[in-house]
């Protein structure tokens, strides 16, 4: 592998850890109902949601956890976060926990710091353990649910990608 390959698949790894670190962090794999809070939102947000209008994604499936799923994945979720402050330094915790408090959006303050490629592999496993994990936690009838929304999402994106 020469050089400038070794370079472009160093760049598109960077890319896809930092996206899946976004993922893991913000969002769970299913949220229940009963843990869904009401936020407010600040102007500065409202506003940058209102001048990037984007395509709706597919509504993601209603898989009717059990009691028991949601506590399972709960703790994978817990693993994962706890496993991830791991791979994080001091200095990008407190450069997160300092940016988010003052109002940027998550996606934004995980794609701006400074990750090593190592950090980036390693949250890159992280995510993906966790992903297979909660997806063992699942029934078929549930993962053929999942397996079909990931599909829609695919094929919207690139719907997305043909149309720049």
């Amino acid at each position: 592998m020469n050089c400038k390959t070794l370079s472009q698949t160093t760049g598109a790894i960077a890319n896809y850890a930092k996206y899946t670190l976004t993922i893991l962090a913000f969002t769970s794999f299913i949220i229940p109902l009963s843990s869904v809070r009401a936020e407010t939102t600040s102007p500065n947000s409202l506003h940058i949601a209102q001048a990037k209008p984007q395509s709706k994604s597919p509504e993601p499936p209603l898989l009717k956890l059990t009691p028991q799923q949601i506590e399972q994945i709960q703790k994978i979720n817990q693993k994962a976060r706890a496993e991830m402050q791991n791979v994080l330094t001091d200095k990008q915790k407190r450069e997160i926990k300092t940016a988010i408090e003052s109002g940027k959006p998550p996606r934004q303050v995980y794609a701006s710091i400074k990750l090593s490629t190592q950090q980036q592999l390693r949250l890159q496993r992280i995510f993906v353990t966790s992903q297979q994990e909660k997806e063992n936690v699942l029934t078929d009838s549930q993962k053929q649910k999942l397996a079909e929304y990931r599909k829609k999402v695919r094929q919207q994106q690139l719907q997305q990608q043909q149309k720049k």
